[in-house]
């Protein structure tokens, strides 16, 4: 037992160390429980409250609030979505997809909470997803001034592009996550050169896909989230 002990004193002091992996096993062995859980990414704050605005209506905003949701789930991290709209899209999903739990006032799926502008929830959440449907003079004061970042969904057609320039004006200097959604290379370069850093969507059927778009998501987030070295 002393030599077991002295063996792996001499193992974490080595310069190659204990690999996460044989960490594991040995706190399996040690607890008695199966794979024992360490987390692949670390959180630096809770509550972090990020809204996901469209320049105009059917741009994809609720598409990216779910799948963006999903992705954060998926990682480790607690998240509510909020349909802060009047869309009511939640309710349809739900009322499509049967593996949605419905509770009270709230759905959960996929470890994932939504909740409508009614819904009460006293929970504590590493994010917060608000999904605020179009950007409108009347709520743009609120969103300014509420949320820790924002993501701007867009499309890239001529006629659409009016729509995304009116919206900057609107948040004027606050800083803002653009999202196009069906740009070809060609447009996307054009775009880039015009408005700078801007971030391009993966085509998603499926609202709950956690590993779309993962690259703009990590790059977005990138301050609050932490590969775990242990």
């Amino acid at each position: 037992m002393v030599e077991e002990l002295n063996e792996e004193i001499r193992a974490a002091i080595s310069e190659s160390g204990i690999t996460k992996k044989e960490m594991l096993k040995k706190l399996n062995d040690a607890t008695g429980v199966n794979d024992y859980y360490v987390p692949e990414y670390l959180f630096k704050q809770q509550n972090i409250k990020i809204a996901v605005v469209g320049a105009v209506s059917k741009v994809g905003t609720t598409t990216a609030a779910i799948t963006l949701c999903n992705y954060l789930a998926s990682i480790g991290g607690s998240v509510c979505y909020v349909e802060a709209n009047e869309s009511g899209h939640i309710g349809m999903i739900a009322n499509a997809n049967k593996e949605m739990k419905v509770k009270d006032d709230f759905i959960i799926y996929k470890g994932v909470k939504y909740l409508t502008l009614s819904s009460q929830s006293e929970d504590e959440y590493d994010f917060i997803i608000y999904d605020t449907a179009e950007i409108k003079t009347k709520t743009i004061n609120a969103i300014k001034a509420n949320f820790d970042e924002i993501v701007l969904c867009a499309t890239t057609k001529p006629y659409e592009i009016d729509f995304y320039k009116r919206a900057l004006d609107l948040l004027g200097e606050t800083k803002v996550h653009t999202l196009f959604s069906f740009a070809d290379e060609v447009i996307k370069k054009k775009l880039k050169k015009q408005y700078g850093e801007l971030f391009f969507s993966e085509y998603s059927p499926d609202l709950f896909d956690d590993r779309k778009n993962i690259d703009v998501w990590n790059k977005i987030l990138e301050k609050y989230i932490s590969k775990n070295t242990l």
